[in-house]
């Protein structure tokens, strides 16, 4: 055999079996996306479960054309969508997501914030002179809190 066939021949395999190789990525950052959990139904109706590797990739190589791909993580928005060719890469928006203020405070059970937290006065010479008294727990009852 003519040695440029068979690297043609390889070649064509190659990129038969490498087709379904998928790339799950962040566009905002350009970065692979990690443990994204990928469900494909195929056109058998068969259903392929999988989770993306360290470099967002994974690999359904015998689904059979068209696909439904059904792509989800926990800092990504859910991707539902039909592929009648297979993607090289596919981009996941971010969730845009802000968590309320949380106060963590010594005490058992939950509180709103304004009964969990003590305002704090400091006791310096100006104020144990203007109480009159050499006591401190006397000056300690002029003292809010």
């Amino acid at each position: 055999m003519d040695t440029k066939l068979i690297i043609s021949f390889i070649f064509i395999l190659n990129l038969h079996l490498n087709a379904q190789d998928v790339i799950f990525y962040n566009p905002v950052s350009g970065t692979p996306i990690q443990d994204c959990y990928v469900m494909i139904e195929d056109a058998d109706q068969k259903e392929f479960h999988l989770i993306s590797d360290g470099n967002g990739l994974i690999n359904a190589s015998t689904a059979v054309l068209p696909v439904r791909i059904f792509a989800q993580h926990l800092n990504f928005q859910l991707l539902d969508t039909t592929f009648a060719t297979w993607p090289s890469r596919i981009a996941l928006k971010e969730k845009a997501f802000t968590l309320d203020e949380m106060v963590v405070t010594g005490q058992y059970e939950a509180q709103e914030m304004s009964a969990s937290t003590f305002n704090v006065t400091a006791i310096d010479q100006e104020i144990i002179t203007a109480s009159g008294t050499g006591n401190v727990s006397e000056v300690l009852q002029f003292v809010p809190g």
